[in-house]
């Protein structure tokens, strides 16, 4: 199976026989011997029985085209009706005319099989030529086709499948770790529906206080609180939601709703920390009511917009952070729903069916179910784990039909057990760092709630060794207070300083890694993603033991190293890294053969990441963003012939045998065709003063050659020798043309106020040159 992006295919002929005898549409089932021509030539003829499956295994080219053919006599004018599944990406044309089209939005189903789609063939009396394209990868392609019955609804029996259970095991891969009768447990009401004690617990809540590592925490909760009691609740309107249909612009309005968000958060908090219902219940109701009194939780980037009004369509997806707010609220009923009651009785009902309905029964529902695409992705990004994690919360605590309340956490965890299988076994997160919090980070979330509801239920999940890597593949990319930056990532280690995530993972794992990253005390910003503090200071009170809160470790020198994608080298002097991998990665940049440079805790040469979300990030204008595009990274550009997008644009990356010092990156298949690139590689050589990066490369004809170096601090250029402060950079066949500021994105400048981005221009003078840094010896 596939990943949902575009990849390489396959070429079939299919043969379909049959006889048309009324008018009308008329159910049509293929023969079983069908034609097939791969796009090498070569061909086959293969037995497909109806409804069956057929599959070829990976090994097709990432260039290929794929083409289905076949013939169908007709006696008359008719249209006959058939059922369509691929995997994953197809188009079907009869007579030379597009009557299906699923080369953009793929298959959408993940089970594949022919009633995934219904396609009418409006065939002409006599010959008629039908034509099946279906993109394929390196795992290969299915496909199915097969009779489908008057009256089918696509939508209806699709439906069916998202509660039905499955058999793949990429669909209860999660599921396999869990106690025999957790379900059942689950059905019988056999765990407590609170995750957290609530705050007439004041046993549990007055022991928490206690703690000596949770008291910075504490203090921060309350005078925030406090601050909030003196605002007015930030207001949101639609003028300003649409700015993204009009401009662009999506910062404004998420802004004033995640302050809201975490505002209601402080206060439930505080309120449970302190028991002070006089000072905190009354605005916190007015911040739970505001939320509620939203038209909308799904963000404007993510809503569904009618093109032609440009006004948001009736039926809408439950997004990141509409899962995240349900979560949320789920969580202020779990600790002051009590209290809430008291106050206005029915408001935690209330909160419950506005909860239920706009998040966890929204994918679940016939009419959205296919709105929310990140369900049913077979291979999910970081939108699966971080949806299914708060739509489970939010059904543990809110839905009391407890059959429903089973079926809706088995399908959810269909997705997040695909995100895990399809999980490389080094635990490489291809959307880089800064998403590691909202990819792995949800998964062991998850695991944290399902062992808070069933002890000991995650234990083996969290033992196996390729679920651990997925865990700590953060702290393999840490160098010293940085992240090694890739995609939309961002570069400050500081976002995980105080991580009640990671703290509460590493002392899960007992994970030395993981805590070396959280050595920070335990503080508000390490609890607060963008609207989720109210989750974060809950598993930061209650989740992390106290004598492993406060754990510091030193830095780890040595070398991280995931097979064909990067490379981390780290010392005390110079550090470095080596991106590979594709071009059609998620959050995608074109960086194949990219390095980073630092020197102990500052960086030299660096990938600047992404900058302030804006329509355009995701829209197909995204490559003319300076920062996205190959020029963008420091791999070199060929008479303005730069890396494209597109999986099928790749890299290898390996360690010289017997060193782990000597990288080789191979990016002969990384440009377009036009390049004319023979051959190419790029060798990273490390010693701790030391980093050597050489590139060789072989072209069809004499090209100019540019590299563009992207510096943290200004260069200071002496000939063909660059300063960085104490560190050298010396050129052999590269010469530096030009030196210029670029825009700083602002997650730089939030890191380092005074940083400006420098971009330097290399000329190599050969097809052979070398960058070599050198750093002071230790004295």
């Amino acid at each position: 199976m596939i990943s949902r992006s575009f990849l390489p295919a396959a070429v079939c002929a299919i043969l379909l026989n049959g006889t048309v005898l009324a008018k009308g549409v008329i159910p049509y089932s293929p023969a079983e011997k069908w034609q097939v021509v791969y796009e090498d030539g070569r061909q086959e003829r293969v037995s497909i029985a109806d409804g069956s499956v057929f599959h070829v295994p990976g090994g097709a080219r990432l260039d290929g085209v794929a083409t289905f053919s076949q013939e169908i006599f007709a006696p008359e004018d008719q249209t006959l009706q058939i059922g369509v599944g691929a995997d994953w990406f197809w188009r079907c044309r009869l007579n030379g005319r597009i009557v299906a089209d699923h080369f953009t939005d793929g298959n959408r189903y993940a089970a594949i099989n022919k009633g995934n789609h219904l396609v009418l063939l409006p065939v002409k009396r006599g010959r008629n030529l039908l034509e099946i394209q279906v993109k394929s990868g390196s795992q290969g392609w299915s496909l199915a086709v097969g009779k489908l019955p008057l009256g089918y609804d696509v939508r209806k029996e699709q439906f069916k499948m998202v509660l039905r259970p499955s058999k793949r095991p990429q669909d209860n891969y999660l599921q396999s770790f869990l106690p025999r009768d957790f379900f059942e447990r689950l059905e019988n009401g056999a765990f407590d529906g609170n995750l957290y004690p609530p705050a007439s617990d004041r046993t549990a809540w007055e022991a928490v206080k206690k703690l000596p590592d949770r008291q910075q925490l504490i203090r921060e909760i309350v005078d925030r609180a406090d601050a909030v009691l003196k605002e007015e609740i930030p207001a949101l309107v639609f003028s300003e939601y649409r700015r993204f249909i009009l401009d662009g612009d999506r910062a404004g309005y998420e802004k004033k709703y995640f302050e809201r968000r975490n505002n209601m958060s402080a206060l439930v908090l505080a309120l449970a920390l302190t028991n002070d219902k006089e000072r905190y219940l009354a605005k916190a109701i007015d911040y739970l009511n505001a939320i509620l009194e939203e038209w909308t939780w799904c963000l404007p980037a993510h809503m569904s917009w009618n093109s032609r009004s440009r006004s948001p369509e009736k039926h809408y997806q439950c997004d990141l952070f509409a899962s995240e707010t349900g979560a949320e609220l789920a969580l202020a009923v779990n600790v002051v729903g009590s209290l809430l009651d008291e106050e206005w009785p029915g408001l935690s009902e209330r909160i419950r069916e506005t909860v239920l309905a706009r998040t966890v029964r929204n994918p679940l529902s016939s009419e959205t179910v296919w709105k929310n695409g990140w369900m049913h992705a077979e291979i999910p990004g970081n939108w699966t784990p971080w949806c299914s994690a708060n739509l489970i919360i939010a059904a543990l605590v809110l839905e009391q039909d407890r059959q429903r309340l089973s079926e809706a956490v088995q399908a959810y965890l269909k997705g997040v057990s695909r995100f895990a299988w399809y999980y490389p076994d080094d635990g490489y997160c291809m959307e880089g760092p800064t998403y590691y919090g909202v990819a792995a980070g949800n998964l062991y979330r998850l695991c944290n709630v399902f062992e808070r509801v069933v002890p000991g239920s995650m234990e083996k999940f969290c033992r196996h060794p390729k679920n651990r890597a997925i865990f700590e593949f953060i702290a393999h990319t840490a160098v010293h207070s940085w992240l090694v930056s890739f995609g939309d990532a961002a570069p400050d280690v500081g976002a995980y300083r105080n991580s009640a995530l990671l703290k509460s993972c590493g002392s899960a794992l007992k994970s030395a890694g993981l805590l070396r990253i959280a050595s920070g005390p335990l503080s508000l910003r390490g609890c607060t993603g963008n609207g989720s503090r109210l989750a974060g200071c809950l598993m930061a009170l209650f989740d992390i033991p106290a004598e492993e809160a406060g754990l510091r470790t030193e830095t780890e020198d040595g070398c991280s190293f995931f097979r064909d994608r990067l490379v981390v080298f780290r010392s005390g002097s110079l550090s470095a890294s080596l991106k590979a991998g594709d071009n059609g990665e998620y959050h995608n940049h074109n960086d194949l053969g990219h390095f980073s440079v630092w020197y102990k805790d500052m960086p030299l040469i660096v990938d600047v990441g992404a900058d302030v979300y804006t329509k355009k990030y995701f829209s197909d204008e995204r490559y003319t963003l300076w920062n996205t595009r190959g020029k963008g990274h420091n791999a070199p550009v060929f008479d303005g012939l730069e890396q494209q997008e597109g999986k099928q644009y790749s890299a290898t990356l390996s360690l010289e045998p017997g060193s782990e010092k000597v990288a080789v990156c191979d990016l002969s298949q990384s440009y377009p065709k036009q390049a004319g690139i023979i051959g190419f590689t790029r060798t990273m050589q490390f010693a701790s003063g030391r980093v050597s990066v050489e590139d060789r490369f072989q072209l069809r004809q004499a090209r100019k050659t540019r590299i563009h170096l992207l510096c943290a601090i200004p260069p200071r250029i002496d000939g063909r020798r660059i300063l960085f402060g104490e560190v050298a950079l010396e050129l052999e066949n590269l010469e530096c043309v030009s030196q210029r500021k670029v825009n700083t994105p602002k997650t730089w400048s939030a890191i380092l106020p005074d940083c400006s981005i420098t971009e330097l221009v290399l000329e190599a003078t050969a097809e052979q040159y070398r960058m070599g840094f050198s750093a002071p010896e230790k004295k």
